[in-house]
């Protein structure tokens, strides 16, 4: 996942914008598709002028070279997760707008909270902006309807709580897709108004070819859960269908902590490959991306990556959420093993189809969620709030 060109964003009005934007860590555009959507709002923001206070609540040994990143408008400061000292920073710059961004952690969504509770205090509040990414209740809720198990539910009741109040704290809640907008909508009848900034996956401009191509690829933080839950369920209950026909087929763990977190199904057959510093790049040596996620919420940035670099892509239909993709024209869509299996193995031996399926994938991403069209939808967010 490569960085923007300024050059290709669309203008909106926001000069004399001072916003403050608060989050876990810096935009780490090379970290994972969240960091990389908000680092890209980030660079549509300095495009047109806004000037950001950036406020983070975890330290990287690569935070000076994300700052860098960014021009004299930017200011990156580090600030213990501590509501109180937060809120101090906030009052002392005097924002018109703040921006909480992911807000996946329910330790981090439990301190927004109550950031935003004291914010609301204030006498002269400036516009709240809640990005959610996810409906994360939704996505814990799902979990437990496959494991059964109480602590999940727990967690999903826990997250439902606090976004219940969250939400309904805020001038705007941001989401994803329209999935998670309707989803929230109906089960947050008290939310403030919700509106779709989706994540950000420019397109290469090379075409893709099936040709030099082999094995499967997944990609994901592998300190996450629903990731570590997918590859397992693949491995267990698909990937042998596919072995008995192609046995030489290998599966490749890309992404952070793949060794640490799936070391245990290392063999022939699953190598876990780790982080990669050119996620384009590496993909390209790839036939087909699998996104077998048994449970999740909001947009999977992994199939976007895949889609934008021309790999075709089989999916389940909590993978595909958030695309306007379609079963067998922009990627294959399964929630049965044994049709995922199958699938798989028709875009591993079958070159037009392969090429295909990658085409009208790519043209259907470069459409919804390249630069210019997330930029239009961020600068009618932007003309609300200076309004």
């Amino acid at each position: 996942m490569n960085p923007i060109l300024s050059n290709t964003i669309t203008t909106f009005p926001c000069h004399g914008l001072h916003m403050v934007m608060v989050s876990d860590f810096m935009p780490r555009h090379d970290a994972s598709s969240s960091n990389f959507r908000i680092f890209n709002l980030l660079k549509m923001l300095e495009a047109n002028g806004c000037k950001v206070t950036y406020l983070y609540c975890a330290s990287d040994p690569r935070d000076n070279e994300y700052a860098a990143m960014f021009g004299p408008n930017f200011d990156f400061r580090f600030v213990p997760l501590n509501p109180a000292r937060i809120l101090r920073h906030i009052q002392r710059l005097k924002p018109q707008a703040v921006w909480l961004t992911n807000l996946w952690n329910i330790h981090y969504v439990n301190a927004m909270t109550l950031l935003c509770a004291s914010l609301r205090e204030e006498l002269d509040t400036p516009c709240l902006i809640l990005d959610t990414m996810d409906f994360h209740a939704k996505k814990h809720l799902r979990k437990f309807q496959m494991s059964q198990d109480q602590n999940d539910l727990q967690t999903a009741e826990q997250f439902l709580g606090l976004e219940q109040i969250l939400y309904s704290l805020g001038d705007h809640v941001i989401t994803v897709s329209e999935e998670e907008k309707n989803d929230i909508e109906q089960n947050i009848p008290g939310s403030a108004p919700v509106t779709v900034i989706p994540n950000v996956h420019p397109v290469r401009a090379t075409e893709a070819s099936p040709t030099d191509r082999s094995g499967l690829a997944f990609l994901g933080n592998y300190a996450v859960q629903h990731n570590v839950d997918a590859v397992e369920h693949f491995v267990h209950a698909i990937f042998p269908a596919i072995l008995e026909k192609k046995p030489e087929v290998q599966l490749h763990l890309l992404g952070h902590n793949a060794r640490e977190g799936l070391g245990h199904l290392e063999g022939q057959n699953v190598i876990p490959v780790g982080f990669v510093p050119d996620v384009d790049e590496a993909l390209s040596r790839f036939r087909v991306f699998i996104c077998p996620m048994p449970y999740g919420a909001g947009m999977k940035g992994k199939v976007g990556s895949a889609a934008a670099c021309g790999l075709p892509i089989v999916t389940t239909s909590i993978g595909a959420e958030g695309f306007p993709f379609q079963d067998g024209t922009h990627c294959f869509i399964a929630d049965a093993p044994a049709e995922f299996a199958l699938k798989t193995l028709l875009l591993l031996q079958n070159d037009d189809l392969w090429s295909r399926l990658a085409s009208n994938a790519k043209s259907s991403l470069a459409k919804h969620f390249g630069i210019n069209a997330v930029s239009i939808r961020l600068g009618q967010l932007i003309s609300t709030v200076c309004n």
